[in-house]
């Protein structure tokens, strides 16, 4: 007996095996096809391939997930809701009540309803100073020191809020007016525009201004050449600065 192959290379090769034959025996051939194996790849490369497939799967969960974000819109009204009610709860901050209809929070003290409020709502719901209040338990404000009141009693209640939108106008009075009918208390949260005169430096700024930066009835100047605080420190630099740069507040 004997036997006899090729050496298997790397390539595709047919192997013969031939068995001696014995008296009247036939020759028996088997022939079988040999496929090499694939060489493994470096670690390196395997490593690679590896962390291509990983950054593509994490890839496609994160355009999934961007298709789900809805983006926020910051004039849209949010609600939140306080408990006045719960032990130990307290109204923790101020109203400006300067105009009829219009309810401003003026301040946050911080550790009390809106704190706790804030401790656990999303960023783009928490309540801040200047948020003007649009209802109280969906009744909406019609008094401003009415509603005020009615938060002030204690209980639990839900606000519709809205965050100020801040803009900056800055202008040059050049012996002109700045034709502006104003309205404040002594301790209001800056000067509520009430009319916009017909001639003036604010009427040429509002016709050169586009839509969204014009000047408009019930917008609020909350600071005046980096001074803010009371309206009456506002007031004074306005009539006595020639060049002005005023932040405004609005909420349309």
């Amino acid at each position: 007996m004997f036997a006899c192959c090729e050496e298997v290379r790397p390539t595709t090769e047919l192997v013969v095996a031939v068995d001696a034959p014995k008296v009247d025996e036939p020759v028996v051939v088997i022939v079988e096809e040999v496929i090499p194996a694939e060489p493994e790849p470096p670690a390196e490369v395997a490593a690679f391939e590896v962390a291509a497939v990983v950054e593509l799967e994490v890839a496609a969960v994160v355009a999934k997930v961007e298709e789900l974000v809805v983006p926020v819109d910051p004039k849209a009204p949010f609600a939140a809701t306080l408990d006045l009610s719960a032990p130990g709860a307290v109204l923790d901050f101020e109203f400006c009540v300067c105009e009829e209809n219009v309810l401003i929070v003026k301040s946050l003290n911080g550790k009390g309803a809106a704190d706790s409020w804030n401790s656990t709502c999303s960023e783009s719901q928490k309540m801040q100073a200047l948020d003007r209040v649009v209802s109280v338990n969906g009744d909406p404000v019609v008094s401003s020191k009415d509603m005020a009141a009615v938060i002030k009693m204690g209980a639990k209640f839900e606000l519709i809020l809205k965050h100020p939108v801040l803009r900056e106008i800055n202008v040059k009075k050049n012996g002109k007016a700045i034709g502006l009918n104003l309205s404040y208390t002594q301790e209001s949260k800056g000067l509520v525009v009430r009319v916009v005169q017909e001639t003036g430096l604010m009427k040429e700024w509002n016709d050169a201004a586009s839509a969204d930066t014009k000047l408009i009835k019930s917008d609020r100047i909350i600071s005046v050449n980096g001074k803010d605080g009371k309206a009456l420190t506002l007031l004074e630099e306005l009539k006595s600065a020639e060049e002005i740069k005023m932040v405004v507040a609005s909420w349309a």
